[in-house]
């Protein structure tokens, strides 16, 4: 088994994982988390109302960020928060690139975004 990638910076990863969780969230996958029915019955902790982790602001300054990008820098970015869609980038793209040309195009991904994001 392979191990995953080091990928730096670490914040910029973060902040990328903070704007996919975002955007699957709003757009959804079509089963809900937890079952409305029993929703009121589950017992939960409390949510806590103090800022942690990135603002709202730097998550939609990423999403605009990414938008920015070219298309193979946008695909590589989505193939790495996204496992489960690469199967469809794949059939899309009409050719297979090794995971070495992805692996590339993700880390000049990163710096491109690092620069715009600083």
């Amino acid at each position: 088994m392979s191990r995953a990638p080091q990928l730096e910076p670490a914040w910029l990863i973060g902040l990328l994982l903070a704007w996919s969780r975002r955007e699957t969230a709003a757009n959804g996958l079509g089963f809900y988390s937890v079952n409305p029915m029993l929703r009121d019955g589950i017992p939960c902790q409390a949510r806590s109302y103090e800022p942690m982790g990135y603002g709202g602001a730097e998550v939609d300054a990423a999403g605009r960020a990414v938008a920015e990008l070219n298309l193979m820098h946008r695909i590589a970015i989505m193939r790495y928060l996204r496992p489960w869609m690469i199967p469809a980038f794949d059939r899309e793209l009409e050719y297979t690139a090794s995971t070495r040309y992805w692996l590339a195009t993700l880390r000049g991904a990163l710096r491109i975004l690092e620069g715009e994001l600083r």
